[in-house]
Formats: structure tokens, sequence, C-alpha cells
């Protein structure tokens, strides 16, 4: 999470999974990792739709501050993740 590259690559794998457990909560769809089906499923069973909408602005806040506020990538990492669970 030091390089800015590292945490954009981190950022765009997190996005893509939301949005395959999005996917899934929605009931269908193709999937980006359709390997991970039943972890996406019990992910899904978890998260209601909130949660989900949240996610997907904590990782686009985290890519923004990032690519155009010249944040730093660990810290902009660490704070997502935290507020993720909060």
């Amino acid at each position: 999470g030091s390089s800015r590259e590292e945490a954009e690559a981190t950022l765009a794998l997190l996005t893509v999974w939301v949005r395959d457990v999005a996917v899934t909560r929605a009931g269908g769809g193709s999937l980006f990792h359709p390997e991970l089906r039943p972890l996406a499923e019990q992910v899904a069973s978890r998260l209601d739709d909130d949660a989900l909408h949240r996610r997907f602005r904590l990782l686009d806040d985290a890519m923004v501050a990032i690519r155009q506020r010249n944040a730093s990538p660990r810290l902009q990492l660490e704070r997502m993740l935290l507020e993720m669970e909060g």
C-alpha cells in the first residue's frame, strides 16, 4: 500500500469484488470472478444494499483521494478499511 500503483490496483480489484457481490445479491448476472461465486454468495447474504453502496462510495473516495488529491495511499487504504468495518 505504499506505492500509488499498488494502491490503485488494490482499489480496482476490491471494486470488482464488491461489484460481484452486488450482482450476486441481485440474483444473477455474470461475475468477473465466477470461481468465487460461493464466497460472493456468503458475503452477499450478510450485506444489505446500503452496505454495498457504502463500500462502493468508500472505494471511490479512496481512489479520488489518491489520484486527484495526492493523498497517502497507505493512509487512504487504512481509512477506507476502518470505515468499511465501522
